[in-house]
């Protein structure tokens, strides 16, 4: 695979690297991360900006459940990109969408995958030399993200990497956002362009939504990268304390004591918190937390279904959503690079959207 050389920077804790022959035989026998010296960021100001291209602005949810809708429409807006199509996932194996993404580069667009690096075994029997591939070492972490960005103007967030298995075996749940505001946020914050400004807040139609970028951080003393991930927990942790009737969470893992505890005093309030789980990742750290919540009166539904739980999501009241690639783990708001998003004042059609899938996880 014959690539660009040339060294790049990343606004967090992990480190670039263009992917080339050379590099995939030093990861392949690698034992140990690379370690690297980074400067932590010191000021997280928020976006704030106004959608610009009108009605269009639309937020769109899609899930992998019976239907094939999810792969369908991710594949077709591959097909219509015409300038880029940026890809920030943790791992990469989907032969299909690697078919498209080489369709692409060959006509001319600009196809760019950005993957944590132990995760590049494969990618030379799936894409071609077109494709640019940038790795990223999060030391003891992950690069955890679940993003695709079209032309600077689709913006696909959520559970699933790009695997096969991620539409035809799991459930996962993705956003697709049209906004060219957002699209090109997101890209300046991964180029380093905007690396003061984890956090965007866009208002998309009617609706205000959040993107929150959580940076690797391999300490929790007070730097600016772990400020950003206790403000992104925080966030979360709000979002739950302010709930006043419902609370439904679909986490693949769960380990974070104080979610736990946000969760438990929603349910001592009154609030109906429902928690869709996973019983293959419930270790002893899980189960205990797990036995604390059903204790508090927290109803508690195991995935039952062949599908494997991916999912990270949380309604609030029926009107807040909140998805993207962390887990409840303590990892995703400290080692690991991780995104989410929260979407507010949700339209009857992601209301109807978010119903019809928590009925078919829980029955």
């Amino acid at each position: 695979m014959t690539l660009a050389t040339q060294p790049m920077s990343y606004a967090s804790a992990c480190k670039m690297h263009i992917y080339t022959p050379a590099l995939a035989e030093t990861l392949l026998h690698r034992s140990k991360p690379i370690l690297r010296k980074t400067e932590p960021c010191s000021s997280y100001k928020a976006q704030i900006s106004p959608l610009k291209q009108g009605a269009k602005a639309t937020v769109e949810y899609l899930h992998s459940g019976k239907s094939k809708a999810l792969k369908e429409s991710l594949i077709k807006s591959i097909g219509q990109a015409n300038k880029s199509i940026e890809i920030y996932t943790y791992t990469f194996l989907s032969k299909k969408i690697a078919k498209e993404l080489n369709k692409k580069a060959k006509l001319g667009v600009k196809v760019t995958l950005h993957i944590d690096v132990a995760q590049t075994a494969k990618l030379s029997s799936l894409l071609s030399s077109k494709v640019k591939v940038i790795t990223h070492d999060c030391k003891s972490g992950l690069f955890h993200h679940k993003t695709m960005i079209v032309d600077q103007e689709k913006v696909w967030m959520g559970s699933g990497n790009f695997t096969s298995a991620s539409y035809d075996h799991q459930f996962n749940l993705f956003e697709k956002i049209y906004s060219k505001n957002l699209a090109k946020k997101i890209t300046e914050i991964f180029s380093q362009k905007k690396a003061s400004a984890y956090i965007i807040k866009e208002k998309i139609g009617m609706q205000k939504v959040e993107y929150w970028h959580l940076p690797a951080s391999e300490t929790q003393v007070n730097t600016g990268k772990a400020r950003q991930n206790v403000k992104a927990l925080k966030r979360l942790i709000s979002l739950i304390d302010g709930a006043n009737k419902t609370i439904k969470v679909a986490n693949a893992c769960f380990s974070n004591k104080k979610l736990a505890n946000a969760l438990i005093r929603a349910s001592n309030r009154g609030v109906d918190v429902q928690f869709f789980y996973n019983p293959k990742n419930a270790n002893q750290s899980s189960m205990e937390i797990l036995e604390k919540l059903k204790s508090a009166g927290v109803k508690l539904i195991p995935n039952a279904h062949l599908r494997e739980h991916h999912l990270k999501f949380m309604i609030c009241d029926d009107q807040t959503m909140i998805n993207g690639s962390p887990n409840w783990s303590s990892s995703s708001f400290s080692r690991n690079d991780e995104s989410f998003l929260v979407v507010e004042s949700q339209t009857k059609e992601q209301k109807k959207a978010m119903r019809s899938l928590w009925k078919s996880l829980v029955g």
